[in-house]
């Protein structure tokens, strides 16, 4: 998922996190502690989200608030994480990375909408269309 925040100079910013979703929509992410990631979202909690699918052309567009995790819903999401994401030591480097750099920042992203694109005809053409269909 590429995540976009707002620096408190008012700087718009994105990167790539990893990510789960609950059953409501609510979508978690981690980052290391020192990142603007953190910054960002700490300082200012109204972030965007964009999530694709590759090669196909599927995509889910959002936005919401992100709010710190406390650290019992912090430890909930770091197994999680760590169940899915780290099946290969090359493929998430992130724990390790932010062990050393001194911890994680744990967020809950509340979407107040999102909308879901299919443009991928030859793979999906009874559901692909040009229009976005509103998730939330």
């Amino acid at each position: 998922m590429v995540i976009s925040t707002v620096s408190p100079q008012g700087e718009p910013q994105a990167a790539t996190v990893y990510y789960i979703v609950d059953d409501a929509f609510n979508l978690y992410f981690m980052t290391s502690l020192g990142s603007k990631k953190c910054e960002n979202v700490t300082a200012n909690g109204k972030v965007a989200f964009v999530v694709g699918t590759g090669p196909e052309i599927v995509t889910v567009q959002g936005g919401g608030m992100a709010i710190p995790l406390d650290s019992k819903e912090a430890q909930v999401f770091f197994e999680m994480i760590k169940r899915i994401a780290l099946q290969s030591p090359y493929q998430w480097p992130l724990l390790m990375l932010a062990k050393e750099k001194g911890g994680f920042c744990t967020f809950k992203i509340k979407p107040s909408w999102m909308v879901w694109l299919n443009l991928h005809k030859e793979q999906y053409p009874d559901i692909a269309s040009e229009e976005f269909y509103k998730i939330i």
